[in-house]
């Protein structure tokens, strides 16, 4: 989670610093599907991660409840970096420039 908040910040510190505006499309998607990505992980994987912990510290790793949310953490997981990688392919081929 902290990778992302650097990456954000990073990327507006270069806007700032470079002839790029945040109007320019490639930006404007990159920096909103970040922060999306970000708030999904601070509001949904994070809680995830706290209930996987309790259940299995309850139940164990290998009880059905605790494996039930291990898998449905892992498709988020594959989700997050689907939004990742989409925002690296817009970022190389800035479209709209």
């Amino acid at each position: 989670m902290a990778a992302g908040f650097i990456t954000l910040i990073t990327g507006v510190l270069i806007v700032l610093n470079s002839n790029w505006e945040f109007e320019e499309l490639f930006i404007t998607i990159g920096l909103v599907l970040t922060v999306l990505s970000l708030a999904f992980a601070v509001f949904v994987l994070k809680p995830k991660e706290d209930r996987i912990e309790g259940l299995a510290e309850e139940h164990g790793l290998t009880a059905p409840e605790t494996v039930a949310e291990m898998q449905r953490a892992a498709l988020y997981g594959r989700g997050m970096t689907v939004v990742v990688t989409i925002v690296i392919v817009v970022m190389i081929l800035k479209p709209g420039v």
